[in-house]
């Protein structure tokens, strides 16, 4: 199994940024080594309300809908609210680029209305659509070119249906200490491999550049786009806060040992701010479930 230092080898060496395919090469491999990494992180945190961001997402599919996608269903966490929640689904569709996380979702069910497919989000195969609504976890929004693949997701909708994602929070300035972390976050990867902008498109940080892309992607003119915010939470010691949010992000795997240790060191200091005496503390992660209905 990959160490962490080995984790996005292609992408530190590169003096450019990495392609679409290169992506989705080294997110897949790393998800390969780490199953269940986002249901085990920032998954398992929940709202004021013990909702997790897969149950908000499952609770915004329309009640009307029969047939649902997920994309980048990973080993499966969405997949089993779908199923849970939606007895009356005729059919729920998981797609991944990651065959190994694929694998471990088919292991997880004994359900007759699930299919899964390894394959890229971009491209997706022709007998999954049409579906009524498409959803995703923390996963579309760091694709690119983002242009293929909400154009994939626009021939696989049907008119009316309706995509929601979770997303960045566009509030997510407003939690602190989060902000802070992800600011010092920010520069210390820069300083390790200059050439990398993020992961994602950064249209997809803007509700005007990401209405303008769903339309130029196939969604319908001035696409209907509605943006709710919310914030998960988790209560324990910092060094397990600082674990968790380094396991969730992919560019703490980017940087040096000596970076990783340095952002360590940052996270504690800000998260022990905040911390008891017994030094627990309980931290927030922001996030947006962010819905978008294709026109006829």
């Amino acid at each position: 199994m990959p160490t962490m230092e080995e984790h996005f080898a292609l992408i530190r060496g590169l003096d450019r940024a990495p392609t679409g395919d290169e992506v989705v090469a080294e997110l897949a491999a790393f998800h390969a080594a780490h199953p269940g990494v986002t249901e085990a992180s920032v998954g398992a945190m929940r709202d004021d309300a013990g909702l997790t961001s897969y149950a908000r997402l499952a609770s915004r599919v329309p009640d009307g809908a029969r047939t649902v996608l997920e994309v980048g269903c990973g080993n499966g966490p969405l997949l089993a609210e779908l199923l849970a929640r939606r007895p009356a689904f005729e059919r729920v569709t998981g797609v991944d680029a990651c065959a190994a996380e694929v694998a471990r979702a088919r292991a997880r069910f004994d359900d007759p209305r699930l299919c899964l497919h390894t394959a890229d989000m971009r491209a997706l195969p022709s007998e999954i659509a049409p579906v009524d609504a498409i959803v995703s976890h923390h996963a579309l929004y760091i694709v690119r070119p983002i242009e293929l693949a909400l154009g994939s997701l626009a021939r696989a909708l049907k008119p009316g249906g309706t995509l929601t994602m979770v997303h960045w929070s566009p509030e997510a300035t407003e939690h602190r200490p989060f902000a802070e972390m992800i600011t010092a976050f920010g520069a210390l990867t820069a300083r390790d491999v200059p050439h990398f902008r993020g992961w994602g498109d950064p249209r997809m940080f803007s509700r005007d550049a990401m209405t303008a892309l769903f339309e130029a992607c196939g969604f319908g003119a001035a696409p209907a786009l509605s943006i709710d915010c919310h914030a998960v939470h988790a209560t324990e010691p910092v060094d397990d806060a600082v674990e968790r949010l380094i396991r969730f992000f992919y560019s703490a795997h980017l940087q040096r040992p000596e970076t990783r240790a340095a952002l360590r060191e940052t996270w504690r200091a800000m998260l022990s701010r905040e911390a008891t005496a017994e030094g627990v503390v309980r931290h927030t992660f922001p996030y947006a479930v962010i819905t978008v209905t294709r026109g006829s």
